[in-house]
């Protein structure tokens, strides 16, 4: 009955959402979904003549999808039409998405109140239940899902699957491809994780200082030290709590660091190397193949501007997270040391996989960490399932997550449109939708939901000490 109910909940949620508000500015779209709507509306006739550039084709998959479908079946391909098509395709990817959750819930033999805390924590958020509908024209709905079968068929060991399904991602996230590779061609077996206390050990301390001077090296070419004193300032402070950051996860790490890289020396085969960089590769090849001109894709001034999002206001990335994901993050953190030690039990591959989500959540846009959340998701369910979990702690963290998607927010009040045709992005009304993306935060509002966020930390700190090991 609680698996049925849940479902309804999300159902209803999201079809009461689907012919509800969009994007009020160009006919329900902006940002990149004005490129993928373009897409839905002249992909063929573009493939045969100029092409897209390689960023492009790795992103255009289910706008191509909606525009074989409308031209199979005579359909117009017009701005309104296609929203239609689009929320249809959504819908169905939702529906792979929960469909491949359950069956990953089997394999884990998860049932009850876990499997409920599982389904609540995934899809009761502001991506889900209100981002996808808001402004359908978008790929991280199906980068989600995509991983979510990544997910499913490495715990199955069915690696022709998992081949498939990421060759598919491929063509929805750049990330999703070296995400399969990973899992597929390293090797699964458990790394070695200290069994007592972890002795005291430099590697964190060094990893860290590799991380800032990187930072500051790259902060150098990017022209950022060259901002004023104020920002200057800013940088550094960020940079700090992002090292301070990282240092306790290394800390908190029970890998044995020094046994894994003499396992990785004896079980890492050049062969499976060989087999992921000639993955990549082909598909980079063919990529490549496809597209057209690539002179405006800049890969310095990609990660450019993603050096610079790190450092725009000290852990802003966690408050985006929250507002956009929910509760599954500063879970995360409270179980860290264990979701750590799954990680290490599943293998080099995912451990690696998991090492780029590090990298990726640091960025305050909640979407560049869409593809790594199954992985996510995984570690953490994988790292609970010893505690014997209540339904009424499951209830209440449903709650916890609906109040935080704010589903039921009316977005487009007057000063919405305006603020979205200047491209404002600071203080209400614009922040009524801004406020879910780190990036895009006002400094006061980033300051109250970091609160939020120590919080909700102190209260699920609390809640898990009543757990029961099972």
């Amino acid at each position: 009955m609680p698996r049925i109910i849940l479902i309804t909940i999300l159902l209803a949620i999201v079809l009461f959402q689907i012919p509800g508000e969009k994007v009020p500015v160009n006919d329900g779209t902006f940002g990149h979904g004005l490129f993928f709507r373009q897409v839905a509306i002249e992909f063929v006739d573009v493939i045969d003549k100029d092409s897209y550039n390689i960023w492009q084709l790795q992103h255009i998959l289910p706008f191509a999808l909606v525009h074989v479908i409308y031209v199979i079946f005579g359909l117009d391909l017009e701005p309104a039409p296609l929203m239609s098509g689009m929320l249809i395709l959504n819908f169905l990817i939702l529906g792979l998405g929960v469909f491949w959750f359950f069956r990953i819930m089997k394999k884990l033999r998860f049932e009850g109140a876990i499997e409920a805390l599982a389904f609540v924590l995934l899809f009761f958020n502001f991506f889900i239940l209100k981002e996808v509908w808001y402004n359908p024209f978008s790929t991280d709905l199906a980068a989600m899902t995509i991983g979510l079968g990544q997910v499913n068929y490495f715990i199955r060991y069915d690696k022709n699957k998992l081949f498939l399904v990421s060759l598919a991602g491929a063509f929805v996230s750049p990330f999703l491809l070296p995400i399969g590779l990973l899992l597929m061609v390293l090797p699964g077996d458990k790394l070695s994780i200290y069994e007592v206390e972890k002795p005291p050990s430099r590697l964190a301390l060094i990893v860290v200082g590799l991380f800032i001077l990187g930072m500051f090296v790259l902060a150098w070419v990017s022209g950022r030290m060259e901002d004023s004193l104020s920002s200057l300032l800013g940088f550094v402070i960020a940079l700090m709590a992002l090292a301070a950051f990282l240092f306790w996860i290394g800390r908190t790490s029970p890998i044995n660091w020094s046994e894994t890289w003499k396992y990785i020396g004896k079980k890492l085969q050049s062969e499976r190397i060989l087999l992921f960089f000639g993955g990549l590769l082909v598909v980079s090849i063919l990529l490549w193949l496809l597209s057209g001109s690539n002179s405006n894709v800049s890969l310095r001034q990609l990660g450019q501007a993603f050096v610079e999002a790190l450092f725009r206001f000290p852990l802003d990335f966690l408050a985006g997270h929250l507002m956009f994901f929910g509760l599954i993050i500063p879970l995360a953190l409270v179980f860290m040391y264990r979701v750590l030690k799954e990680t290490a039990l599943l293998g080099i591959g995912f451990t690696l996989a998991m090492a780029l989500l590090l990298v990726f959540a640091l960025h305050p846009d909640s979407s560049t960490m869409v593809p790594f959340l199954p992985l996510l998701f995984l570690g953490l369910m994988k790292a609970i399932r010893r505690y014997r979990i209540l339904w009424k702690d499951v209830w209440k963290i449903a709650g916890l997550n609906l109040i935080l998607s704010m589903f039921w927010v009316q977005l487009n009040v007057p000063g919405m449109k305006e603020a979205f045709v200047a491209g404002e992005r600071g203080g209400f009304p614009a922040q009524r939708y801004w406020m879910h993306f780190g990036h895009a935060q006002d400094l006061w509002v980033m300051v109250v939901v970091l609160l939020l966020f120590i919080a909700l930390l102190v209260l699920l700190e609390r809640g898990k000490r009543r757990y029961v090991r099972g």
